[in-house]
């Protein structure tokens, strides 16, 4: 519990600079991330960031989503959210999941928001 603020804040900017990485590549459809454009109330509510978890879409199909969680060397394929180390999943992987077929949700862990954007990208482009 002693480390639990410094955690989460680390966690919070990380999966802010992932989700600004994202919205910005040419493979990613989608960043659903409410620190990319706070509302006022938002911010006011949510003072020390917007929290670790994160998700976005890719171009293409299921099989390329799940391409680009399997590339990943750092992050770890998992459903498990809110430990220190980084984890992804595609959602759409059950007959009953009504997620887009591409969706991949991430939770940012405490590594070095450089080390997360370096396997994020490469993660991105091994999938294509």
């Amino acid at each position: 519990m002693k480390t639990l603020d410094l955690r989460i804040s680390r966690a919070s900017a990380s999966a802010l600079a992932v989700a600004t990485f994202l919205a910005a590549h040419p493979r990613v459809t989608a960043v659903h991330y409410p620190g990319l454009s706070p509302s006022a109330a938002a911010v006011k509510q949510m003072p020390r960031g917007f929290g670790p978890l994160l998700s976005f879409e890719v171009e293409g199909t299921g099989a390329d989503a799940d391409a680009v969680v399997a590339a990943a060397r750092l992050i770890v394929p998992a459903t498990s959210f809110g430990g220190v180390e980084s984890c992804w999943e595609r959602r759409a992987r059950w007959p009953a999941e009504t997620a887009p077929l591409t969706l991949i949700r991430m939770s940012c862990g405490i590594e070095p928001a450089e080390d997360l954007l370096a396997d994020v990208s490469a993660a991105l482009e091994a999938g294509a």
